[in-house]
């Protein structure tokens, strides 16, 4: 009898291989999966992917931008603006195209106070806002009233609705240089920008220096898109509204920084009217200056002065309450109630922190008489 060894056939690795490779992925994913659970920092809305055909085949790349969630649920609130028109009867003709909008906002409160720049009521050609239409959402209101505040220039709309959604107010002052913010377009949709600075618009000529007490100095400055809408809303990573878009120019975007107008809010509530504060005076701000000669050697404060022999604005209006102060031209203005005037506090904005007849206590510098005080009751921002 011959035996006959059999070869037993073993099992083959590749199930095996199989396996751990598939266990080997999973795990990946999950422990992906886990590390973006705890370690993103806040929720957003993104397009994480964009297929590109290449060669027959798809590639995938990651996108870098990323909107928060707490931006676009901001987006109820946009206000876009329209000049009214009769209606057509057609469904079409009717139609409002984004492309269309001269202006764009947002709701303030719920009661129906809108947001914008007084640059959207000028193709209307009415101050009041009666010949502006209000697209909220997909529906439309009449603007009833508008009132502007001559310092920021910033118009507060008024429609007859209730119940509107609103945005949270934020500081431009916690911003930094190089935050990116974000805006609202009516064609594009979000729209990211940059920061640059917090400060005074870039002045062309010397006539540019000269300053008035009643009118906005420092603004934000951007950079990243030059398509806004005038009174565009901007808003922080977390969805606070810090600005209202004013204009732009090949430097940038310019926008109005909340805090410039935030004090005006009760008072449009409850008066129903904007009322500024009012000293009078034209300056240069003394801290901005490089290469002149500065009185006494001094390096910060307002100089009062006047470019009325080329046109322009006398250092003190008349009538105005720094001229019953017997303010001059030349005057320094170094402090209000002991606050120094400085780059970042020039007189504007310490001046607008008051309420119209307030009485303030200004530090002055004058020639060869030297330091001195005077006190001053502030007015009321003429009406144009």
């Amino acid at each position: 009898m011959r035996l006959t060894k059999t070869k037993r056939d073993h099992p083959s690795s590749l199930p095996i291989f199989l396996v751990s490779v598939f266990l080997g992925l999973a795990s990946g994913v999950v422990g992906v999966l886990l590390a973006g659970a705890y370690l993103t920092p806040e929720p957003s809305l993104s397009i994480p992917y964009l297929l590109v055909p290449r060669g027959g085949s798809d590639r995938v790349v990651v996108s870098e931008e990323t909107v928060p969630h707490t931006v676009m649920e901001a987006s109820p609130a946009l206000v876009y603006l329209y000049r009214s028109r009769p209606a057509e009867g057609s469904v079409l003709d009717d139609a409002r195209l984004a492309a269309e909008a001269w202006g764009s906002g947002m709701v303030l409160t719920s009661d129906g106070w809108l947001v914008t720049h007084e640059k959207t009521l000028f193709p209307a050609g009415q101050s009041s806002g009666a010949e502006l239409e209000a697209i909220i959402g997909t529906r439309s209101y009449e603007v009833q009233e508008a009132l502007v505040d001559p310092y920021s220039r910033v118009a507060f709309l008024k429609i007859e609705a209730d119940n509107m959604p609103v945005i949270p107010l934020g500081e431009a002052t916690d911003l930094y240089p190089g935050e990116r913010l974000f805006a609202f377009d009516a064609v594009r949709g979000t729209v990211s920008l940059r920061l640059a600075a917090y400060d005074t618009i870039p002045v062309r000529d010397r006539e540019g220096l000269i300053r008035s007490s009643e009118s906005i100095q420092r603004v934000l400055r951007l950079f990243g898109d030059d398509g806004l809408l005038p009174g565009s809303m901007l808003l922080n990573r977390s969805g606070e509204a810090v600005g209202i878009v004013s204009g732009k120019d090949e430097l940038g975007v310019y926008a109005v920084p909340l805090e410039s107008f935030s004090r005006q809010i009760g008072r449009i509530l409850r008066d129903g009217q904007a009322a500024r504060p009012y000293l009078g005076v034209h300056y240069v701000d003394v801290s901005r200056l490089t290469g002149a000669a500065l009185p006494s050697g001094r390096s910060r404060g307002a100089l009062l002065v006047s470019s009325a022999s080329r046109g322009g604005p006398s250092a003190v209006q008349r009538l105005s309450p720094a001229a019953e102060a017997d303010l001059m031209e030349g005057d320094l203005i170094t402090a209000v109630n002991d606050e120094d005037l400085t780059y970042h506090k020039p007189l504007s904005d310490v001046i607008a922190e008051y309420e119209p007849g307030s009485t303030v206590t200004l530090d002055v510098v004058r020639g060869l008489i030297g330091e001195f005080a005077v006190e001053v009751t502030l007015g009321t921002v003429p009406t144009p």
